[in-house]
């Protein structure tokens, strides 16, 4: 199935905690899911983007670890992990597939 209303919140945290990335039904506003993995030490995720089919999302951290994490959604679960590394402080997902994904800035 194919979600083509969903809305993702990113949250900041404070010093210590840990990011989440909240998804949600824009036809009900009910939460579907909250993202969350221990493997991310930064405060924040700077970039986002699901797959064209919605079943994966991929999710970059901040500073100091820089992951990249990608995740079937639905699940709630981490499948693939990468450290990047970012001295521009910036970055961006983009065209996202099942099979691959593509990062700039990184």
């Amino acid at each position: 199935m194919v979600y083509l209303y969903i809305m993702v919140l990113f949250l900041f945290c404070l010093p210590g905690e840990k990011p989440i990335v909240v998804v949600y039904d824009l036809h009900s506003l009910r939460k579907r899911k909250i993202l969350s993995s221990p493997d991310v030490q930064s405060d924040e995720f700077i970039s986002i983007a699901f797959s064209p089919d919605s079943k994966y999302l991929a999710t970059q951290s901040s500073s100091p670890e820089w992951n990249l994490l990608y995740w079937t959604w639905e699940k709630a679960k981490v499948i693939a992990s990468v450290k990047t590394s970012n001295p521009q402080g910036n970055a961006a997902v983009n065209q996202v597939s099942a099979a691959h994904f593509h990062t700039d800035g990184i």
